[in-house]
Formats: C-alpha cells, structure tokens, sequence
C-alpha cells in the first residue's frame, strides 16, 4: 500500500507537470500561429500588386496575429505567476507563514485565469480569421 503523504507528493508533482505541459502548449499554440501568419502576411506582402481583396485579408491576417500575439504573451505572464506562486508556497512550507500561503493561492489563481485568456485569445484569433474568410 502507499503511503497517503508519498501518494499526494506523487499527485502534486503530476499537477505540477501537467500545468507546465499546458503552458507548453498554450505558447505553442499562439506562438505557432503568429509564425504560421507572419509568413503568410509576408508571402502576400512579396507580390508586385495587392489588389483590394488582398488588402482585406492581409487586415484580418493583422487582427488575428494581434490575437495569437496577446494569447502568447498571456502564456509567458501566466508562468510568472506560476513561479511565485510555487515560491510563496515553499516559504510557507518552510517559514510557517500562513500569509504566504494565501499569497500563493493567490498568484496561482490569477496564473490560471491567465492561461485560460490565452486560450481565449487563440479562439479569437480563429473565428477573427474565419469570420472574415466567410464573408
């Protein structure tokens, strides 16, 4: 049998890793993006003549990269408060300040309100690229 305080160590580390693994994914996924329409924006911009219809999709290509941008950039914020969260929990554990604690519940929550805007920001940035594709 396991131990219940080896299981819990066990389970936070997971935690701890899955979060890392999300935020991974969350830049990933807007930093790819932004990449993905910087070349095509340039790959349209490189033509001898832009006519009108390029015009509007090299504008909506711009809204959305502002989208994708906003999302990769909450992702890098959202591990700033992740490591201060993780840092006043270990003062916590280690100076018994109960203070702390709250702080870091604190610094954590708003890290995960974070990551779920950056979540957002990407789905933004697609149904920004989409609506106007379907116009």
């Amino acid at each position: 049998m396991i131990d219940p305080k080896q299981r819990a160590a066990e389970l936070e580390k997971a935690s701890v890793d899955s979060a890392r693994e999300g935020l991974k994914a969350l830049l990933l996924l807007n930093g790819g993006a932004c990449i993905a329409l910087l070349a095509f924006i340039a790959n349209l911009a490189g033509n001898d003549k832009i006519d009108w219809g390029t015009y509007f999709v090299v504008k909506a290509a711009m809204r959305s990269l502002a989208w994708f941008a906003v999302g990769a950039g909450l992702s890098v914020l959202t591990w700033f408060f992740a490591y201060y969260s993780n840092q006043s929990y270990a003062t916590s554990i280690i100076q018994g300040k109960e203070r702390a604690w709250s702080v870091g519940s604190l610094l954590a929550n708003i890290g995960a309100f974070l990551a779920l805007l950056s979540l957002m920001s990407f789905a933004l940035g697609v149904f920004s690229i989409w609506g106007s594709a379907s116009r």
